[in-house]
Parts: structure tokens; C-alpha cells; sequence
């Protein structure tokens, strides 16, 4: 989500399964971005999609595919829904994780996305990590109990 100016709110959707030839380094990754957000030399590049869908927008979406979790470092051990979500993991189509940069959600947002959309607050731990390192250790974790074998894309 870019929510920034010159035109907020942009979403962005990255389909793995369909990027071919996506740059591996910081500084050829941030020219790719200039010039696809640029409307003067915007590009088409298979597997990113551009949309212009405010935040909440895409959460509902995600929700309508599966589980959705908050990651905040005030809620409780994520211990305790991924390890509870083994017995389910058969009926689990998709899981979406849902964590901010170094500026928080605002707690309305929070809010709303715990009681509209039954998003699960989950917590990595009390300290702030890089949101790389959390997407990492979601990634181990989810692979340690097994999920990649039922989960779409």
C-alpha cells in the first residue's frame, strides 16, 4: 500500500508465480518501481498489478480468500493461533499477514480490522524487527508446521 502523494492510496499485488526476470538488488528493484509509478514512463510488468484501492479495500478482499492476522507487537504470541490452526490446516485455503512499517496502524484501523474482517492479532515478540525479518520468520514458521502443502499461490 502506498498512501503517500502524489495519488494515494495505490495497491500494489505481486504475483510471484507469474514475475519473470525481477531484479534481486535494492538498487535495480528501486529504478523498476520509479518507472512503474511514474504515469509518464509507466510500464507494464507481468506479475505487479497497480490498482487504486484504499487499505481497508484490500483487506476485505483478502479476507474473502482466508484468514487474515494482525502483527503488532502488543497483542498476544503467535504461538498461539498458528500452532492451534495445525488440526485446520486442511480447510486453510489462505493466510494473510498483515503489518505496517515503522509508523503503526491507527487504532481505529486496528479496530476495524479485528471486528469486521476477524483478523487475528498476533505478536512476533515485544521488539520492533525489520518487516523482511518478520516476513522471514513467518515463513519458517509456516513451513516448520507444514502449511506451503495446502495454500493457494
Amino acid at each position: 500500500m502506498l498512501n503517500g502523494p502524489p495519488n494515494p492510496p495505490i495497491s500494489l499485488t505481486f504475483n510471484g508465480s507469474k514475475l519473470k526476470n525481477f531484479p534481486s538488488d535494492e538498487i535495480r528493484l528501486a529504478r523498476l518501481f520509479q518507472t512503474f509509478l511514474d504515469p509518464q514512463r509507466a510500464t507494464h510488468i507481468e506479475g505487479i498489478s497497480l490498482e487504486s484501492k484504499s487499505f481497508l479495500e484490500v483487506a476485505h478482499e483478502l479476507a474473502q480468500h482466508g484468514w487474515v492476522f494482525l502483527l503488532g507487537e502488543n497483542f498476544p504470541p503467535f504461538e498461539t493461533y498458528l500452532k492451534g490452526l495445525n488440526h485446520k490446516k486442511s480447510e486453510i485455503k489462505s493466510l494473510s499477514f498483515i503489518l505496517s512499517d515503522n509508523i503503526d496502524l491507527e487504532k481505529q484501523e486496528e479496530e476495524r480490522l479485528i471486528k469486521e474482517l476477524d483478523a487475528k492479532p498476533i505478536s512476533l515478540g515485544t521488539k520492533s524487527y525489520l518487516a523482511s525479518h518478520c516476513i522471514i520468520f513467518l515463513l519458517i514458521e509456516l513451513n516448520r508446521l507444514h502449511f506451503f502443502n495446502n495454500l493457494e499461490g
